[in-house]
C-alpha cells in the first residue's frame, strides 16, 4: 500500500504479494521481497507487471537486501557454514561475493545499505566500509 505522506488514501501497488519495499533512486520502480517465494521482484510505478529480479534472499531473510543505483546488496543464507553479503549488479546481471559472515545470520535482522553504496550495516552489528563494487555517480 502506498499513501499519500500528508494524509490521504492508501493505494495499492502490488497485486501479488509483497512485504520489505523500495523505491528506486529515479522513482521508476518499486523492488520488494515476497514472505512466500524467495527472491526480489520490481515493478513499474507507472504500472505493469512484477518480475523477479533475484532469486535470493530466501526463507527468513526477506528483509535482508539494500538497494543501489547500480545493484542490489543481499545476504545469502546458502552460503555455508554462517552466510554470506553479495552484490547483484544490474548491467551484469552478476553476483559477487563480498564478505563471508564471521557469525551466524540472524533469524531476523536485516541489512541496511548507505544512500552512495560504499557502507553496510547488518544486524549483527558489522560495519563494512568502502564495499566493492563502489557506487559510482
Amino acid at each position: 500500500m502506498e499513501g499519500a505522506v500528508k494524509g490521504g488514501s492508501s493505494v495499492q501497488v502490488t497485486r501479488n504479494g509483497g512485504v520489505y519495499a523500495i523505491e528506486s533512486e529515479d522513482g521508476r520502480f518499486l523492488y520488494y521481497s515476497k514472505v512466500e517465494q524467495p527472491g526480489i521482484w520490481k515493478m513499474p510505478l507507472n504500472g505493469g507487471e512484477e518480475t523477479r529480479v533475484l532469486d535470493q534472499p530466501s526463507g527468513t531473510a526477506w528483509h535482508s537486501w539494500g538497494l543501489v543505483r547500480n545493484g542490489i546488496y543481499f545476504l545469502n543464507l546458502s552460503d555455508t557454514p554462517n552466510g554470506r553479503i553479495e552484490f547483484f549488479d544490474f548491467a551484469t546481471r552478476q553476483t559477487t561475493p563480498i564478505f563471508a559472515l564471521e557469525k551466524p545470520a540472524p533469524s531476523y535482522g536485516g541489512l541496511a545499505v548507505s544512500p552512495d553504496g560504499r557502507s553496510l550495516v547488518s544486524r549483527h552489528s558489522t560495519i563494512v566500509d568502502e564495499c566493492k563494487p563502489e557506487v559510482t555517480a
